[in-house]
C-alpha cells in the first residue's frame, strides 16, 4: 500500500511517500480502505517531537474509508461498510491507503457524512464534547470563554456550547468574527488588538484550545468565583486555582465510541458542521503539516487518498 511515512523527527520535509505492506486484520479488528484522513495538530508535534515512539512512523488519527476486510469478531461491519475510525497512531496511522483498527474505536458512516466531513471529526469534536462536558460541566445559561474558536476544536467547542443553551465568547482574529457568529458565537474577542482578560468577565468556564501563555496564565482571572479552566494544550495556572477559588484542568481526550456516533448523528442532521479550511492530496501530507503548524487554519485541514 501507498502511505506517507515520517522518517525521522523533524520538519515537514521528513514525509515521504513509500510502499508499506497493508496490515492484516486480526481478532477483533477491521481493515480500512481509507478515502480521507484528518489533519490535526498533535500529527505535526509528534512528527516534529517524536515524544518517544519509533519511527519510521505512519501519522494520522482520524479516517474515513470503507471496510476492507474483517479479523474474527468483528462480524458487526461488513466489507464495502463505510466507516468513521479513530486510530491508534502507535500502531499505525491514517496517512496511507489501508489501516487496521479496533472496532471498538469505528462507527458506521451516515450516507449524509460525506469521507472529508468524516475525517474532521474524531479528535476535534471528541476533544471538545468531552472538555465542555465532563471537566468542564457547561450547563445552559452559563458563560463560557472559547480560546483558539475558529480552530479544528474551537469551532466544534463554539457549535456544542450554543447547542447546549450556554451564552459563547470566542477569542479569534478579525477575520473570523462574522463566520464565528454565523456557527453561534454570541461575542468575539479580537485577541490581536483587545486582552481578553480585559474584556471578559463573570465566565463560568474556559476552554482554552490555544495553550499559548495569555491563555494558560490569565484565563482563571476572568472566571467567576467556583469557575473552570479546562485547557487541552497545557496546564492553567493562577494563584485563584492555587487557592481553590476556581479550578484549572488540564484534559486530554479519551476514545468513547457512543459519544462520537452521537456527535456524527449530529452532522448528518446538519444540527453541527464540520468546517474543512483546505482538502489535499495524500502525496501533498508534507505541504498540510506546513499549513497547520504555521496556524491561523478556519477549522480542519483533511487528507484525500
Amino acid at each position: 500500500m501507498k502511505a506517507i511515512v515520517a522518517e525521522r523527527a523533524g520538519n515537514p520535509d521528513v514525509l515521504v511517500s513509500k510502499e508499506m505492506p497493508t496490515p492484516i486484520p486480526q481478532a477483533g479488528e477491521v481493515l480500512i480502505r481509507i478515502h480521507a484522513t484528518g489533519v490535526n495538530p498533535v500529527d505535526f508535534k509528534i512528527r516534529r517531537m517524536g515524544f518517544g515512539l519509533s519511527f519510521p512512523l505512519i501519522l494520522g488519527m482520524d479516517v474515513a474509508g470503507t471496510v476492507a476486510k474483517t479479523g474474527s469478531g468483528a462480524e458487526e461491519f461488513a466489507e464495502g461498510e463505510e466507516v468513521i475510525a479513530k486510530l491508534d497512531f502507535a500502531k499505525q496511522g491514517g496517512y496511507a491507503e489501508y489501516a487496521t483498527v479496533s472496532v471498538e474505536r469505528v462507527i458506521k458512516k451516515p450516507a449524509a457524512v460525506s469521507f472529508e466531513e468524516g475525517a474532521g471529526i474524531p479528535v476535534a469534536a471528541l476533544t471538545a464534547w468531552q472538555a465542555l462536558f465532563e471537566p468542564g460541566h457547561l450547563q445552559a445559561g452559563q458563560r463560557v470563554l472559547i480560546h483558539a474558536a475558529a480552530g479544528g476544536v474551537g469551532t466544534f467547542a463554539v457549535q456544542f456550547a450554543k447547542r447546549a443553551g450556554a451564552y459563547v465568547i470566542g477569542t479569534a482574529s478579525a477575520e473570523n468574527h462574522d463566520f464565528l457568529r454565523e456557527l453561534g458565537a454570541d461575542e468575539v474577542i479580537d485577541y490581536r488588538k483587545q486582552k481578553f482578560y480585559e474584556v471578559a468577565s463573570e465566565i463560568d468556564l474556559v476552554f482554552d484550545a490555544a495553550g499559548n501563555e495569555e491563555s494558560l496564565g490569565r484565563s482563571a482571572d476572568v472566571l467567576k468565583k467556583g469557575g473552570t479552566v479546562v485547557s487541552i494544550v497545557g496546564k492553567p495556572v493562577s494563584p485563584r486555582i492555587d487557592s481553590g477559588e476556581v479550578k484549572g484542568i488540564s484534559f486530554q481526550t479519551v476514545d468513547k465510541r457512543d459519544q462520537l456516533r452521537e456527535i456524527t448523528d449530529l452532522v448528518a442532521s446538519k444540527e453541527v458542521r464540520v468546517i474543512i479550511d483546505r482538502v489535499f492530496p495524500l502525496a501533498e501530507a508534507a505541504g498540510a503539516h506546513a499549513v497547520q503548524e504555521g496556524g491561523h487554519v478556519r477549522g480542519k485541514l483533511v487528507l484525500v487518498v
